[in-house]
């Protein structure tokens, strides 16, 4: 008997093929962290029969949403990373009902901003998260504005590559010819990081001064994420109202079509 397949693993087009055999409402979300945030989704909407389906990915979600006609017969609903999107706006062709974003750049800066997470934090160790926040930020703002004006580049570095390499960080702040550091969204990001800075990024930033060696109490990121989201914070819960609001919708125009067939 085989392994389970990761969500990874699994193609747009075999998961487009599950929806069209599927009879029940569906939440669609990436994986990964997700897993822990959306866990009690199904008993929050048990009534509804709702599953809940991580695809492998931001990319395999939104091209499952583009195909959404395929199986318009049933009630889907998607959660997604807003990624770049944060520092611009949302395609208009993803402005839906049926598909919400994060307030952040991921789920994982709601849930960092929903479970504030820095107050685990001594006085100590938050003046040295402060001081390695800001040399990744010089790192981090002028790769997201490549990134912004379609120069190839990396934004999903490690923090530990930046700050532990004094060389390497030289050498990524280096610009090319005529390029000009972007001062305004250094600045931008480093006045709201919690937002702007990517969430993958953010947590092994705070994680390295929540669990090295010699501290007392060690923390791993997805047990504080399971916290945050058990303790459903504003922008989380914002998400639920959301996704109780369209399948609600759903459910009255269900029952407005069987009384009209009778």
């Amino acid at each position: 008997m085989g392994s389970k397949r990761s969500p990874v693993d699994i193609s747009v087009d075999e998961l487009v093929s599950t929806l069209k055999r599927s009879s029940l409402p569906t939440l669609i979300t990436e994986g990964g962290d997700d897993v822990v945030v959306f866990r009690d989704a199904e008993l929050e909407f048990a009534a509804l029969g709702l599953a809940v389906l991580p695809v492998g990915g931001r990319e395999k979600l939104l091209a499952i949403f583009d195909r959404k006609s395929e199986f318009e017969g049933l009630s889907v609903a998607f959660v997604s990373d807003r990624d770049l999107w944060v520092f611009s706006s949302i395609p208009d062709n993803y402005v839906q009902e049926s598909l919400i974003f994060t307030c952040g750049y991921s789920i994982e800066n709601d849930l960092y901003s929903d479970g504030n997470l820095e107050k685990l934090l001594s006085k100590e160790e938050k003046a040295a998260f402060d001081k390695e926040l800001e040399l990744f930020v010089r790192w981090y703002a002028l790769a997201v504005s490549r990134s912004l004006a379609g120069i190839a580049g990396r934004i999903r570095t490690h923090p530990n590559h930046i700050l532990d390499d004094e060389n390497e960080l030289r050498g990524k702040l280096t610009l090319a010819g005529d390029e000009v550091y972007p001062e305004d969204l250094y600045q931008m990001v480093l006045g709201n990081y919690v937002k702007y800075v990517r969430g993958k990024s953010l947590l092994p930033l705070l994680m390295r001064h929540l669990s090295y060696a010699a501290r007392p109490v060690r923390h791993n990121h997805r047990s504080l994420l399971e916290v945050a989201s058990v303790g459903r914070g504003s922008l989380l819960q914002s998400i639920y109202d959301r996704l109780a609001q369209f399948f609600s919708r759903l459910e009255v125009e269900e029952k407005s079509k069987s009384t009209i067939s009778i």
